[in-house]
């Protein structure tokens, strides 16, 4: 009877659990939402809606919904992997079409180096510049696929991403390193970070800028700090941000692009049948070849999204740290080792050297003799790796020497940077022609005469080399 009675009380207790809950309240009202309010939170904790959006497509009416037209369905795997064929962000999809066009080499007609930009300019050249609409509709599209490159990313590494348990301890232990270490730990932990996932980790290179005074707001807008930073601090940071800058950020061979530098209103935004018709008008022929606009890649986007964001980054830590380092501190040794960063920044890399040319020449006129003669000394170092600039350098050099107000001094230190130069002349298989006794006859004549006449007998020798010399203008010679 016992255990009759307990089968029996078993059995209505898993009846009451199966039996649906009991809705207190309206239709509609609070306690009807029991079972959508479980719906959210099933919904909102799957994989597929926490870390990406969902694979379904977006509505039509957003401006990141369409890529050159088609509806873009967020990706469910990494766009962006580094492998040992490309080992950094700018190497990957190099195969890709359209990856390094640009608004010049479209008008050109080169194109990238993947190929596919040469017949998208109209007839006489030119390339329409994008509109600022243009801009920022593909600058948010970018911004979202970037985001959810993002997402994908850390799901991977939180579930292993195939590196085992090993791997999530390691990079947690990093991350811990970068929050709660040393000044030394936590700087190399983030120089560690970025140098192994300098596209999904970007953020430890705002922590970086923000050790430099720089902070980095959560839409990619860098402003100067409030206050200023530790000198102590901000070189150690400093140091590491030139090495990424120079081995792992920037291309060594090229500038940065943004997106209103890339041909999106000419390429992918409108079709170009307008300028076909008006091209086979003037031509006489019919030209269908660009009658549809091309599709740009999610992947290529992505990465000129990144690119931006780097761009703007690199521009931020030139013109705000290292400017304001120049001008505003007194220390000797802090200006001095400034213009080390500076100089190695515009040898080694192509990005912002306008701005770096112009802040080294400056400290040509510095106060401080220690100072002044430093300038000169990276300037020189600039010269011997690429002699090429000689009259970039030159021209700024006397653009500083002809201001108004400007100290003895500072004059005095300009005029010695001038005559330093290393000015070289080269001459290449100087065979001079003699000319004949009558003075007649050109360089490569061949003139048949007898003994007796009052010519020489010339044989046809090789066309004269013009001498190569690199000196300055005659304004800078004047200076």
């Amino acid at each position: 009877m016992t255990s009759a009675a307990g089968a029996t009380a078993a059995n209505i207790m898993q009846q009451r659990r199966q039996r649906p809950p009991r809705r207190r309240g309206k239709k509609g009202g609070a306690g009807g939402g029991s079972r959508d309010m479980s719906a959210v939170h099933a919904s909102s904790f799957s994989p597929s809606s926490s870390s990406a959006p969902s694979s379904t497509p977006l509505s039509s009416s957003s401006s990141s919904t369409a890529v050159a037209g088609e509806t873009y369905r967020p990706h469910k795997v990494p766009l962006i992997t580094l492998t040992e064929e490309t080992p950094t962000w700018f190497e990957c999809g190099r195969h890709t079409p359209g990856r390094d066009d640009t608004l010049l080499s479209v008008a050109s007609g080169s194109g990238g180096s993947a190929g596919g930009g040469a017949g998208s300019s109209n007839s006489s050249g030119r390339m329409r510049r994008n509109t600022p609409d243009v801009v920022r509709k593909y600058r948010t599209l970018g911004e979202k696929i970037y985001q959810h490159e993002v997402a994908l990313s850390k799901q991977q590494s939180q579930s292993g991403g195939g590196s085992g348990g090993s791997g999530r301890r390691d990079e947690a232990w990093v991350e811990s390193t970068m929050r709660r270490g040393t000044l030394k730990d936590r700087i190399a932990a983030m120089s560690v970070v970025i140098s192994s996932h300098p596209v999904h980790k970007l953020y430890a290179l705002d922590m970086l800028l923000n050790m430099v005074g720089i902070h980095v707001d959560k839409f990619g807008n860098a402003t100067a700090a409030a206050g200023r930073p530790n000198d102590r601090v901000s070189q150690l940071a400093s140091e590491a941000l030139q090495d990424l800058w120079v081995n792992t950020l920037l291309p060594p061979r090229r500038k940065l692009v943004g997106l209103d530098g890339r041909p999106l209103l000419e390429q992918y935004e409108h079709s170009s049948s307008s300028s076909s018709a008006a091209a086979a008008a003037d031509n006489n022929t019919t030209n269908t070849s660009n009658s549809k606009k091309r599709t740009l890649s999610p992947r290529v986007l992505l990465l000129w999204r990144y690119e931006e964001h780097l761009k703007a980054r690199y521009s931020a830590y030139v013109d705000l740290y290292l400017s304001r380092s120049l001008t505003e501190t007194t220390l000797e040794l802090t200006k001095i080792t400034t213009l080390k960063t500076a100089s190695n920044l515009l040898r080694q890399v192509p990005e912002g050297e306008a701005s770096l040319l112009s802040m080294v020449v400056n400290k040509i006129g510095d106060p401080s003799r220690k100072v002044a003669s430093a300038a000169g000394h990276q300037l020189r170092l600039v010269l011997e790796d690429h002699p090429a600039m000689m009259h970039v350098v030159a021209r700024e050099v006397q653009q500083l020497a002809h201001r108004p107000n400007l100290s003895s001094r500072a004059l005095y230190n300009c005029i010695i940077f001038l005559n330093q130069l290393k000015l070289t002349s080269s001459t290449e298989d100087d065979d001079y022609e003699e000319d004949d006794a009558n003075g007649e006859g050109g360089a490569g004549d061949e003139s048949d005469s007898d003994e007796d006449g009052g010519t020489k007998y010339r044989k046809k020798s090789k066309p004269k080399h013009k001498r190569r010399q690199q000196s300055l203008p005659a304004s800078l010679i004047n200076t």
